[in-house]
């Protein structure tokens, strides 16, 4: 495996991003040791994406984010400039909570996926999530993937693994 500062190296985002996926997850289940919090949110703006494509558009609210993975999620787009997917996610955060805000997990696991106020707010949803995978594709397309422009900018906040695991 890779040493942390050499997959630091990488220039291409798209393979920096999976390298330093493996490098977290290796990290984290082979070594059993925590992630730091930019790990973390790193890890989290990777995940989304292919759980989106893999079990579909709802299921990163009732089986993958929490509010707060949400709202760190939000705050990381925010700061790489992906302004476009941060609003389209908070729009259909706010649709699927029904507006809750604060929510607390157990009432967003609680929450019936068909159960929306109004056919029009669900139709809505749909059509934010077939926005909100355009906006991920057009990330690798253009080469600014969040996931990667993210952890450069936390460069500082990753840890290498601990030699003693």
């Amino acid at each position: 495996m890779k040493s942390l500062d050499s997959v630091f190296k990488i220039k291409d985002n798209n393979k920096f991003g999976d390298e330093l996926r493996r490098y977290c997850a290796a990290k984290k289940r082979e070594f059993k040791q925590p992630l730091t919090e930019a790990e973390s949110v790193f890890n989290d703006l990777v995940r989304f994406g292919g759980l989106i494509a893999g079990d579909g558009f709802i299921s990163i609210f009732n089986q993958f984010f929490t509010p707060a993975s949400f709202s760190k999620v939000c705050d990381a787009l925010t700061e790489v400039g992906g302004l476009k997917l941060r609003d389209l996610l908070r729009e259909a955060w706010s649709i699927y909570t029904k507006d809750r805000d604060p929510i607390t997990v157990e009432q967003l696991q609680s929450i019936s996926v068909r159960r929306f106020n109004s056919k029009e707010r669900m139709d809505r949803f749909d059509e934010i999530g077939l926005e909100v995978e355009a906006e991920i594709q057009r990330q690798y397309e253009t080469d600014n993937i969040y996931c990667a422009m993210y952890a450069r900018l936390h460069r500082a906040e990753f840890s290498p693994i601990a030699e003693n695991s």
